[in-house]
């Protein structure tokens, strides 16, 4: 019976022979050189945004800082009727210099992200999570600086364009939305000092809201946003629902004693 085949002798056999193929199997697959069994190709994705700009993602270029923008340029795109903008170029009076990593906003504010990765792919050997943990925090402290000029810049009224030279016109509100974008949100802990009093030192200072997110936490927000639009009576736009998650997210940030949370949001 099929019974006695699985669980006595039969089912010996049977393990025996399964495990005679697969390892035929793994010694067949080295068989010849790799060139003669396969061939790597590196598949690249092409976007054009809302504002017509043309960004490519090549995930084995080794760039991370650079996919890691298109990424989020890609997520954050669809949150603006005109297309969030990469690198945007304000004009100082020392002269012009990048604005943010990734730019856009609607009539109710500005919202920024500073983009800061681990260049892993660079380094000789892999180093361990403390040594990445040390050159991530860094890496916050620079991008918080970089977003505390931005919002002064913003707040001074100066000229803001795009990639192709082209003035970007848009409401200066005095409260906005700057991200720091990081690899990985579980690399930071309570010992690291980035949580809610991190948080609102920054908002007392810049009259904004700072957010610690990781691609994984920025995607989540973008879907709440189209949640929330799907389900509008009165057709909003995501670009607000987008706000107000964001809004909702730091309520709990500024509570919590680490930026690695996980915020939830559910339409009932």
């Amino acid at each position: 019976s099929r019974e006695s085949y699985v669980s006595g002798t039969g089912g010996d056999l049977a393990r025996s022979t399964l495990n005679q193929m697969r390892s035929r199997m793994y010694r067949d697959s080295f068989v010849g050189t790799p060139s003669d069994s396969c061939t790597w190709e590196a598949y690249k994705s092409d976007y054009f945004s809302n504002g017509l700009a043309r960004s490519q993602l090549d995930l084995v270029n080794g760039c991370e800082g650079e996919q890691q923008e298109i990424l989020a340029h890609w997520l954050t795109d669809s949150l603006s009727l005109n297309g969030s903008v990469i690198s945007p170029i304000v004009y100082e009076e020392k002269g012009p210099r990048e604005l943010t990593d990734i730019f856009w906003s609607y009539e109710r504010g500005c919202f920024l992200i500073e983009s800061k990765t681990l260049s892993i792919f660079n380094r000789p050997q892999l180093p361990d999570r403390r040594r990445l943990k040390q050159n991530l925090c860094k890496g916050i402290s620079k991008a918080t600086s970089q977003l505390k000029g931005a919002c002064k810049n913003l707040k001074r009224g100066l000229k803001v364009t795009g990639p192709g030279n082209e003035e970007i016109f848009f409401d200066r509100s005095p409260s906005n939305h700057c991200i720091i974008l990081v690899p990985d949100l579980s690399l930071l802990g309570i010992e690291d000092g980035l949580g809610g009093d991190y948080l609102k030192e920054f908002s007392k200072e810049c009259g904004s809201y700072l957010h610690i997110l990781d691609l994984a936490a920025l995607m989540r927000s973008v879907q709440h946003a189209h949640m929330l639009s799907e389900n509008s009576k009165i057709g909003l736009h995501p670009t607000e629902p987008f706000d107000a998650a964001l809004l909702l997210r730091w309520d709990r940030a500024i509570l919590a004693e680490t930026p690695n949370i996980d915020f939830t949001m559910r339409v009932q």
